[in-house]
């Protein structure tokens, strides 16, 4: 599942141009990213970009040593194009739900959409919609639970420490 749920191509693209915006807000947050995959032994993290938000449980070295051992590369730095998946913190969800004007929802909103000189309004910026977004707890439940089916014990410590 990507961000926007659906690709362009060559016959459509002039209409999926005028498509509305994508608007980041804890609905959409709620209803359409903390879906993750259902099969535990998958590894979704392997050979991916992930970025991390702020304020994550413990020290953001360990979530990055948690990608690493899954072969991926864990970042705190923005949103690249080259983004696989963006991990936001329990933290700074408890912060999403108490203030819907966050600043990284309003950052999401300036990532996602783009300003259409030719139609003067705000589409959606298609570089970004094979971006996933989760949350910590998300992140580590999955990781968790790939651990306990594979006998991953070094994950699994680290988790532990973070909890």
């Amino acid at each position: 599942m990507d961000l926007f749920s659906q690709i362009l191509d060559e016959d459509t693209k002039e209409s999926k141009k005028t498509e509305p915006e994508v608007i980041v807000n804890y609905r959409y947050i709620k209803e359409q990213i903390f879906k993750f995959t259902k099969n535990s032994k998958s590894n979704p993290f392997y050979n991916k970009n992930v970025v991390f938000t702020e304020k994550l449980r413990d020290s953001k070295y360990k979530e990055f040593q948690i990608i690493g051992n899954l072969g991926g590369w864990g970042d705190d730095k923005e949103l690249t194009i080259d983004t696989d998946y963006l991990i936001i913190s329990d933290v700074i969800i408890s912060e999403i739900i108490e203030n819907e004007n966050h600043p990284l929802l309003n950052e999401l909103n300036e990532k996602f959409n783009v300003i259409s000189k030719t139609e003067k309004k705000r589409i959606r910026n298609y570089k970004y919609k094979n971006i996933q977004i989760i949350s910590e707890e998300v992140f580590l439940n999955h990781i968790m639970c790939r651990c306990n089916e594979i006998n991953d014990t070094v994950n699994k410590k680290i988790i532990d420490s973070l909890k």
